[in-house]
């Protein structure tokens, strides 16, 4: 089980990932957004790891910046 002392929502994936590198695509893509068949091409990573790394962000199951501030307990 892990404890965080901020809310998820405040853990954001760390810089340098795939996880983090969709998120700054499409924040930078703003209202306008990215068709989700663009995405393997414009990050440069195959259709699969997309799909791994969209779960991750779903489940929040990614590296964070603040993974340092998680307690873990048994």
């Amino acid at each position: 089980m892990i404890s965080a002392r901020r809310p998820l929502h405040d853990l954001p994936p760390k810089d340098g990932t795939v996880e983090r590198a969709i998120l700054d695509l499409l924040e930078d893509a703003g209202e306008t957004g990215v068709p989700f068949a663009e995405l393997p091409f414009a990050l440069g990573i195959s259709p699969a790891m997309l799909e791994s790394a969209i779960r991750n962000l779903q489940t929040g199951m990614y590296v964070s910046e603040f993974d340092e501030e998680l307690d873990f307990d048994a």
